[in-house]
């Protein structure tokens, strides 16, 4: 019973190093955390849009690879709306911003929602790096627009915040804005104001082309419309070849959240009717949220069904090694060999790896020199042909068949080392 609990607490240290060391954890907020995907029906989510389209017959698809393999859908060469969130949970690299360029200077349009004036909760903790990903993939290059300090009238008592349960409420509850159309566009036909909202506090940018193309402010901030010289732009167009980029300045627009106001409503139909043609279709780029068809690492260790099959790995293996597993005593696994078999290994290596004339050789040399030292003769191997000649006792048949047998060892011949052994033990045997 003691082997087996130790056994039990062995396998679980090593089962439990084993998850430590290599089972990557995925967050624990990423399953909370609604994200601006087609499937999502949460506020951050698209599954309105997704829906509403699927009612006027518009074509829908969940992208899920790489932009580079947008040309290779099932889609219509031209008339297609590519709907992209920033920032990116998997962004985009050079290549792929290169093969959406060519897409869309074929006649397809990018409609780009950007998370700069508003922070949803799902944008929180993005760095600046975003930034470099939005200028790739528009072409345009955002700046933080420095506010200006206020006046000293204006700083006093009345402009602060006048009790902890105000500044309470604009912490937690999310902050209203909205955009209001900057002269006529058919993007913005009939829009008044579009609804925005920002679970954070967000920054204010303003945005310009790093090429010198032609760049268009559709739309602008409410409340810094008062003055002309002091309006934030918030939506922006840029053409690139036959094809066109919208930039949105805030991700909150278009989600499930506000879609429903009619402004907001408004402004998407109007940016389908303008971009997307008979054939086309509105494409959500879901694999930059995560939603990737291709390999990704960090999905596969998040998916609790692999940790779940690790488990009943893990069980199942504890299960055979304390189950069906027999714990055996230990036994010495030292087996000494006879003589016997010590002189046939022995004698096989032997035979395998010297020569027969010369093992024939130094049969005939042992067997001279043993009557050498009956003889009180130098020991060097030599034949004694004449004694051995003087002996009644040794028949003269196997006298000359051991002759022959020695001139075959010295001439490097074939020697039957079984007959010449056997010779030499008849000899002996008649010396005795």
């Amino acid at each position: 019973m003691k082997e087996r609990l130790v056994t039990l607490g062995l396998a679980l240290g090593a089962f439990v190093l084993f998850y430590a060391l290599f089972v990557p954890k995925p967050a624990s907020n990423e399953a909370a955390i609604a994200l601006p995907v087609s499937t999502e029906g949460r506020d951050a989510g698209y599954q309105g849009l997704w829906r509403w389209l699927q009612t006027q017959g518009i074509r829908v698809v969940s992208f899920r690879d790489r932009y580079g393999r947008l040309a290779q859908q099932d889609l219509a060469n031209t008339g297609n709306l590519l709907i992209t969130t920033l920032p990116q949970k998997v962004p985009a690299r050079d290549d792929e911003a290169r093969k959406l360029d060519e897409w869309l200077e074929r006649g397809n349009t990018l409609l780009v929602v950007a998370a700069l004036d508003d922070t949803p909760t799902w944008a929180l903790g993005a760095t600046r790096d975003f930034l470099n990903t939005l200028t790739r993939l528009t072409g345009l290059a955002f700046s933080v627009i420095v506010e200006k300090k206020p006046d000293a009238a204006t700083s006093g008592a009345g402009s602060t915040i006048s009790s902890l349960r105000q500044a309470a409420q604009l912490l937690l509850a999310p902050q209203r804005d909205s955009i209001i159309p900057r002269g006529s566009h058919p993007l913005l036909a009939g829009v008044k104001s579009i609804a925005t909202q920002s679970e954070n506090p967000a920054s204010r940018w303003a945005a310009h082309s790093i090429n010198g193309s032609l760049v268009l402010e559709l739309g602008e901030r409410a409340g810094t419309a008062q003055e002309s010289s002091a309006a934030e732009a918030a939506i922006w167009l840029r053409r690139n070849g036959k094809g066109q980029i919208i930039v949105l300045a805030f991700a909150s627009p278009i989600s499930n959240a506000l879609i429903g106001e009619p402004d907001n409503a408004r402004m998407f139909a109007n940016i389908v009717a303008w971009s997307v043609s008979g054939q086309g279709a509105v494409i959500f780029d879901d694999a930059h949220q995560g939603l990737a068809g291709y390999y990704d690492a960090k999905a596969f260790f998040a998916d609790p069904r692999l940790h779940r099959s690790l488990l009943w790995l893990g069980l199942l293996w504890l299960m055979f090694v304390l189950g069906w597993q027999r714990l055996r005593p230990h036994t010495d696994g030292w087996k000494p060999a006879d003589v016997t078999n010590f002189i046939t290994v022995t004698g096989g290596f032997l035979a395998g790896r010297v020569a027969p004339n010369l093992a024939g050789q130094r049969l005939c040399e042992n067997f001279f020199n043993r009557i050498r030292q009956r003889l009180a003769l130098p020991q060097n191997g030599e034949p004694v042909w004449d004694w051995l000649a003087a002996q009644a006792s040794i028949p003269a048949r196997d006298l000359e068949h051991l002759q022959q047998l020695h001139a075959r060892t010295r001439t490097r011949q074939r020697v039957n080392l079984v007959q010449l052994q056997n010779c030499l033990t008849r000899i002996t045997g008649k010396l005795i």
